[in-house]
């Protein structure tokens, strides 16, 4: 049985919505700024089964997402604090209509006791808080991901987790990301062939 299958009928339908809609804006071919651009069902899966067994290793457990887009691979993530009853996710995304798209998603399941979204500018937010992350679901605009991996020293621990979405299907666009998490000693990295290709990335 596949974790889909265990999620309330109301979160099913959800997931599937947004999933017919992410499919019909890329046929529509819209221009990538506007389409939701979210992870596949794969990718959800995985971060699900992941963190299912992650959580429960933290006495405080506290994620950030930075690229919420509709809500989809909030919902992936925020399940798994549902089914492991503890731990809290922040959600972050700077574009206004996508924001509230996740925020009417996110409510409607009832998870919003574990997920927390904020609009806004995540390196903004990141240079201005002094929380620290036990994991990191990054997903925004590839050519960022470096300064994001830079910007996330200061809020990370030995055993934190990154997982970057997208590292196979837009390569090219994160090679200097890609060099730095190979290159630095602070941290072992691994990519995985799930979705686009995820880069799992933990501090020693």
């Amino acid at each position: 049985m596949q974790p889909f299958d265990l999620f309330p009928t109301s979160l099913q339908k959800i997931l599937v919505k947004l999933e017919d809609q992410d499919r019909k804006e890329r046929e529509a071919k819209l221009d990538r700024m506007q389409r939701l651009r979210q992870i596949p069902r794969e990718t959800g899966e995985f971060l699900y089964q992941f963190l299912t067994s992650f959580v429960p290793q933290f006495p405080q457990f506290i994620g950030l997402e930075i690229g919420s887009s509709g809500g989809y691979s909030t919902l992936w993530q925020g399940m798994a604090l549902v089914t492991s009853a503890c731990g809290k996710l922040i959600s972050l995304d700077h574009d206004p209509k996508k924001y509230r798209l996740a925020y009417e998603n996110i409510k409607a399941t009832g998870i919003d006791q574990y997920v927390t979204l904020s609009q806004g500018d995540a390196k903004d937010y990141l240079k201005n808080s002094q929380g620290k992350f036990s994991y990191v679901f990054l997903d925004a605009e590839k050519e960022d991901y470096l300064e994001f991996f830079m910007l996330l020293k200061d809020h990370v621990s030995s055993g934190t987790v990154l997982i970057a979405d997208n590292v196979i299907s837009h390569k090219d666009d994160v090679l200097n990301f890609l060099e730095m998490i190979h290159e630095d000693c602070r941290v072992s990295s691994i990519i995985l062939p799930v979705g686009q290709g995820l880069a799992y990335v933990r501090w020693i």
